[in-house]
């Protein structure tokens, strides 16, 4: 019977000793593993800056006119090249006033809206004289190349 209570007391013992032990809370958990983390937080910067848009001044640039035999399209992975080439066929071959160009990015932002898509278009800094014009398009930005349709 003697050793019996001794077992007994012995575990009672060891769960009170279990028990006193600080357990952390969910402050403790965080900057314990925020301090254990490999990832080096300010190494990078957490999305890509795009190129500098196309850089015009109205002032000056505004009344000069190009001609664009065709257009290239940087970024896209949810639409089909041809719908996008089908949403700028007004575009095409004909004399563009420089201060009209915004028409372009716009159209095509209309032509993703109609297939579900919110995304941002500009036109990047480029030399247009050879009649080709880069279209570059953003689907994965933050916030954007959301779906709109239910």
């Amino acid at each position: 019977m003697n050793t019996l209570n001794l077992k007994a007391a012995l575990v009672f013992g060891l769960i009170s000793v279990a028990n006193a032990q600080n357990i952390p809370d969910a402050g403790t958990l965080f900057r314990q593993a925020e301090q254990s983390s490999p990832l080096n937080r300010q190494s990078a910067p957490l999305i890509s800056l795009p190129p500098a848009p196309l850089n015009l001044n109205l002032n000056l640039d505004g009344d000069k006119k190009a001609i664009f035999k065709s257009f290239k399209f940087n970024g896209k992975k949810r639409i089909n090249e041809e719908v996008l080439h089908a949403a700028l066929v007004a575009f095409r071959n004909q004399e563009i006033l420089y201060k009209d160009l915004h028409r372009i990015p716009e159209v095509i932002e209309e032509a993703y809206r109609q297939q579900g898509w919110m995304v941002k278009v500009y036109l990047p800094m480029q030399d247009i004289a050879a009649g080709v014009l880069t279209i570059q398009i953003l689907e994965d930005a933050a916030g954007i190349g959301t779906a709109i349709k239910p």
